[in-house]
């Protein structure tokens, strides 16, 4: 047993890496989820070699697949589940039925749910799910839509599944998904349902069909049954111009794409008619030949093609104009950046505004207050306080043996080289808070407030700043802290 284990491993490292280093021109995406990864368990094991193997058998052909995701899964197309012995018996599971697309291996119930779609077809329903893997069948897919059995829902949902190997032509759809499939003519530029000429052929010759006498030889011809194409809805019946699709359609021509052979050469376009103009648009979608970068403006048999503001040229090529260049709406304190069609305009480092209106960023501009005896240490003797009455009202920070920031608690009477010292009722602000007001206490010999004075508050990342205004009377001084 010991032996066998080890010999999975071995099969299961091989694995992985020939998934790291394999340079296929195949893609093929390969994830392992953490929960199952780390259940390295025999059933894992089992189902890793068995990953391996099937790897080896695909490498011989490496386009025959085009998927094998672990811990993916394709949710509501599944048709059949068959119970199997190992995950690659669900390839020639799936391959001996038509209609299979892919399929997704159950890893604990070792089954196999068969998809009547791919990953590619659904993208939306490709889910997560850690107890499958999917994998797109190896050989012998039938295409999307080419048989009445495997109907699309949509001529989008073809080219999805078929990519460049869908072309417009007929094929079979559930629009409904009510299990009816009708053919219809998918015209994949549009990628829409249109309607073409076709032929049906009925056996008139077959029982209730057949209207010959019991002694006559019935025989069957190639009989017709048309359905009409709305001229210019098809590559295959262009219109002159869309005055010819107005007059033959009537009420029902609406102002969308048409085909159109102008010059009547065999040679058809996809065009954008405006009915009510009964002409061309040439501003819309494919048929605009203005720049990107120009309004485009339609009358009957004309269009005009003009710049954006902040573009110049002739309509059809326009190039940005460099706003900084010249004159332009900047401070003098700020910089002008020029952008595709405009400019901004932003505020030099020391400054701050919307850069057409540059000031000062008080936290580049401010006075140091860097007393010792400003500090809440500071016990103030008898006869030598000191007052702020006659500080100037501005920015201030508190710096060196000051401490760092103004104390958010009350501070005891004749500390901080005054009688009453001032404290920030109130908390700090974080740097996105910006310029916040709080109101600064000055502490008498009560437990109250003696006076109060509004003050500005800035975070300037590393530092607070403060803007102070000069007390009303001596005896008041703000005070610093660590």
């Amino acid at each position: 047993m010991a032996r066998n284990s080890s010999f999975l491993i071995l099969l299961v490292s091989l694995y992985l890496m020939d998934f790291s280093t394999a340079k296929t021109p195949c893609k093929t995406e390969v994830r392992v989820p953490a929960s199952v990864a780390m259940a390295w368990n025999s059933s894992f094991l089992v189902l890793m070699a068995s990953l391996y193997l099937m790897n080896l058998a695909i490498a011989k052909n490496p386009c025959k697949t085009k998927v094998s995701v672990p811990g993916m899964a394709l949710k509501g197309f599944v048709f059949k589940k068959v119970p199997v012995s190992a995950p690659h018996v669900c390839d020639i599971t799936c391959e001996r039925e038509t209609i299979c697309q892919s399929y997704n291996y159950i890893i604990g119930e070792k089954s196999c749910e068969l998809n009547s779609r791919t990953k590619e077809a659904r993208p939306e329903n490709f889910q997560p799910d850690d107890l499958r893997f999917y994998m797109g069948r190896i050989s012998g897919r039938t295409p999307l839509g080419s048989i009445p059995e495997l109907p699309a829902l949509s001529c989008q949902e073809i080219k999805l599944s078929e990519g460049k190997d869908s072309i417009s032509k007929k094929y079979w759809l559930d629009p409904a998904n009510v299990g009816s499939s009708e053919l219809v003519y998918c015209d994949m530029i549009l990628e829409e349902i249109s309607s073409i000429n076709f032929q049906i052929d009925i056996d008139e010759c077959k029982g209730s069909n057949n209207v010959c006498d019991e002694n006559a030889n019935c025989s069957n011809t190639v009989g017709h049954v048309y359905i009409l194409a709305p001229l210019g809805s098809i590559p295959e019946l262009p219109a002159l111009s869309c005055q010819e699709i107005k007059f033959s359609e009537g009420e029902d021509s609406i102002s969308k794409k048409y085909w159109l052979d102008p010059t009547n050469v065999g040679s058809s376009k996809l065009v954008y008619c405006d009915m009510n103009l009964g002409d061309i648009d040439d501003c819309k979608g494919i048929n605009n030949v203005c720049d990107k970068n120009a309004n485009c403006s339609n009358t009957v048999g004309f269009y005009n093609c003009t710049c954006k503001e902040g573009f110049t040229g002739d309509g059809h090529s326009c190039s940005d104009i460099d706003e900084c260049r010249g004159n332009h709406s900047c401070y003098k304190n700020a910089k002008c950046k020029n952008t595709l069609g405009s400019h901004v305009c932003e505020c030099l480092a020391g400054y701050t505004g919307n850069g057409q209106n540059c000031t000062a960023d008080p936290c580049y501009d401010y006075i140091d207050l860097s007393d010792a005896n400003r500090k809440i240490n500071y016990i103030t003797s008898r006869g030598s306080e000191l007052c702020d009455d006659q500080l100037p009202e501005g920015w201030y920070r508190f710096v060196g043996a000051a401490g760092s920031k103004m104390p958010t608690t009350r501070v005891p009477a004749n500390r901080c080289g005054t009688q009453w010292p001032g404290w920030l009722d109130g908390t700090h602000p974080a740097v996105e808070d910006g310029e916040v007001v709080r109101k600064v206490c000055f502490t008498d010999r009560s437990s109250g407030c003696k006076a109060t004075k509004t003050t500005s508050v800035k975070n300037c990342g590393s530092y607070f700043i403060y803007k102070l205004q000069q007390p009303s009377y001596c005896n008041y001084r703000y005070c610093g802290t660590d």
